[in-house]
């Protein structure tokens, strides 16, 4: 089970990329989402939310700063939403505001230290480590 913190941008995101079917598991897993990350009555009068021409939503981007929610995300969902990410990204239609969410949902914290140090940088407590690159000439160490 993963623990996420979520924003309002990448919880409007999430709730537009969800795949619109599946099968039975798929879609219940779905709609439990849809029920948590969705807003509450508190938090879209809050966030004063309003429809605009073109599909757009507006919010009141101060009040979006106390509407991060922390989130569990089970082991399937995950899966549906990591697959749901790499067809939008393999068929060029991810949107750009998925970035943070495509990191939340790709970062490698999967792989096990063992794999991460065949394949690259080293992984200490989930943080990367990268190599430090050389110094420049006339740079001390």
């Amino acid at each position: 089970m993963a623990t996420m913190i979520l924003t309002v941008i990448e919880r409007l995101i999430l709730l537009g990329i969800l795949p619109k079917e599946g099968n039975i598991t798929d879609n219940k897993l779905i709609q439990n989402v849809i029920n948590d990350v969705g807003f509450t009555d508190a938090e879209k009068t809050q966030l004063k939310f309003e429809d605009l021409p073109g599909g757009l939503t507006k919010w009141d981007t101060e009040a979006a700063m106390d509407c991060r929610r922390e989130f569990e995300i089970g082991p399937g969902i995950y899966s549906i939403i990591k697959a749901q990410l790499e067809k939008l990204n393999s068929q060029n239609t991810l949107p750009r505001d998925a970035i943070s969410l495509w990191d939340k949902f790709m970062e490698e914290t999967e792989l096990s230290v063992t794999e991460k140090k065949k394949s690259g940088p080293e992984i200490v407590e989930g943080i990367q480590k990268r190599a430090s690159p050389p110094p420049l000439p006339g740079m001390i160490e």
